[in-house]
């Protein structure tokens, strides 16, 4: 765990029981031409990511964008999975993915906006419960 303090001064950190997660999945989603964007993000307290959680966020995408999708993904396990692989073709008349290469954060887009999130906003942030972390 990481918290900010004065200069000179240790930092005394509480926190109850033992740590818990929170885990994100989101996307910009933009007009061929870069413009109107709108971003997509969907939370699970105390979950991981997992095939059935990118499917469900895949429908959603669909039911906010209008027309043709073309969705550019990194290559994470969940990504790769059977059943993902299987929700795409299946929707192929208005999904198409295109990958990101093995590992080139710099080109995706959302990868900035995660590192900003732990870099500036929740740098030194404490919280006591997952109720705080929900509501943050």
């Amino acid at each position: 765990m990481r918290t900010w303090g004065a200069v000179g001064q240790t930092p005394i950190v509480t926190h109850q029981g033992p740590r818990k997660k929170a885990s994100l999945i989101g996307g910009l989603a933009c007009q061929a031409d870069g413009s109107q964007c709108d971003l997509l993000i969907h939370g699970y307290p105390e979950q991981s990511i997992d095939a059935p959680k990118a499917i469900h966020f895949l429908k959603a995408i669909g039911e906010t964008v209008q027309g043709p999708v073309t969705l550019f993904w990194d290559n994470s396990t969940v990504h790769r999975s059977n059943l993902v692989r299987e929700f795409v073709e299946a929707n192929c008349d208005w999904l198409q993915i295109v990958r990101f290469p093995a590992y080139a954060p710099e080109l995706n887009p959302i990868e900035f906006l995660w590192s900003l999130w732990k870099g500036a906003f929740l740098a030194g942030f404490c919280n006591s419960s997952m109720e705080q972390v929900r509501n943050w």
